[in-house]
């Protein structure tokens, strides 16, 4: 049995270390090159539960708001300030906690102030955390929504087919509208290739170039207004490149599971290189169609997929030989692709006002650490826009 100073020192030391609503828990030991020591984390609630040897449990002063004091020092560990407080004897990399605490920051006088500071931060976070949820609602709704359009398409009237209401048939790749086919792309499509000028030559084929030049990395499943590179006429001339028109549909062939079967359509004439298929319609077909079709099947992808390296790789053949469903419509095409782009301007639409979210947040989070006089010159505008979501 435990001497009765024992027990009630061992309590003590546990009662310090118990964490409460409003504790801000510090990590002390276990940071690494990549992710620095000093994370910083807030407990709004009572756990119940006590903190290791490896967790600071900081007991926020009277005179100072709890969720403000977090926020300062969450900004202190993303803008990097901790690093000066690494310390790496062994192969764990320790927190300076006693010369952190020394740290010198700016906050304001009243308490007041920090609390409606912090209450701004805490309900931008909520609209973030709630657009997201909406975002990913929208994208499952979508994606629900891509199937049975790319599944059942859309009759005269502009309603969804059902097999109790239209009638059906059996195909190779499931039950189709019987307004429907099933057609290969080579049988639709000239399928065709570029190439990658010679990198060694630099100056002649790609500095200051004015043709854009899509590789696979380009390819993000919708339109390609831009590149990340460029060539120049010569280099055109003197490789197998050529230029695709807007509304090629462009297909990834290699690298690797995350990028075959990529898409993306062309809005502004291009040349591509030799890891990507463009899809040259033979008649008349909804290019955003053929888009959509391919997004819906890009699995099937991986059971034709090759390797002979690394990475696997579908060929030219594959492309030709993959199969879709296609209305023999062209207006069919055009409206099916017409609601699913309605859907996605919708998510677009809530991805933009969580990109401005985001941005604010960012603005407040910043002046935590700015003193008023050397603030950015637009901080007051990010501020004034902060305020107005919640007037």
């Amino acid at each position: 049995m435990f001497p009765a100073y024992f027990l009630n020192s061992f309590k003590a030391k546990l009662k310090r270390r118990q964490i409460q609503a409003g504790d801000i828990l510090i990590e002390k030991s276990g940071g690494s090159p990549t992710q620095p020591a000093g994370r910083v984390v807030y407990c709004p609630i009572d756990t119940g539960g006590t903190a290791s040897n490896f967790i600071e449990v900081c007991k926020v002063r009277e005179q100072f708001d709890n969720r403000y004091v977090f926020y300062l020092l969450y900004t202190l560990y993303q803008s990097g300030r901790v690093m000066k407080y690494q310390q790496q004897t062994t192969g764990i990399i320790n927190f300076k906690l006693n010369d952190y605490k020394e740290e010198a920051v700016i906050i304001p006088v009243e308490k007041a102030e920090q609390q409606r500071i912090a209450e701004r931060i805490s309900t931008l976070e909520q609209l973030i955390a709630q657009t997201e949820a909406l975002i990913a609602k929208h994208e499952r709704l979508r994606a629900g929504l891509l199937h049975d359009l790319l599944t059942y398409g859309v009759d005269e009237q502009g309603r969804r087919r059902s097999e109790e209401t239209h009638e059906f048939k059996d195909s190779a790749i499931g039950r189709i509208p019987v307004e429907w086919d099933i057609t290969s792309l080579g049988e639709k499509f000239s399928i065709k290739s570029g190439s990658t000028p010679l990198r060694n030559r630099h100056e002649r084929y790609y500095l200051h170039g004015t043709i854009p030049w899509v590789k696979t990395l380009d390819l993000d499943e919708g339109p390609i207004y831009e590149t990340q590179e460029s060539i120049t006429e010569t280099a055109l001339a003197e490789s197998s490149c050529q230029i695709f028109p807007v509304d090629t549909v462009l297909v990834a062939m290699y690298g690797g599971w995350e990028q075959i079967g990529r898409t993306a359509i062309l809005k502004k004439e291009a040349a591509t290189n030799q890891a990507i298929s463009a899809l040259i319609p033979r008649e008349n077909i909804q290019m955003e169609y053929i888009l959509l079709a391919l997004q819906l099947g890009r699995r099937n992808w991986k059971k034709v997929a090759i390797s002979t390296r690394k990475d696997p790789n579908i060929t030219k053949s594959d492309v030709e030989n993959f199969q879709i469903k296609l209305p023999r419509s062209s207006e069919e095409q055009r409206e099916i692709a017409r609601i699913a782009h309605a859907s996605i301007q919708d998510i677009e639409y809530r991805q933009r006002s969580l990109e401005k979210l985001n941005r604010l947040k960012a603005g407040l989070m910043h002046d935590l650490l700015t003193p008023p006089t050397a603030q950015a010159p637009d901080a007051p505008a990010v501020l004034q826009e902060a305020e107005a979501l919640f007037a």
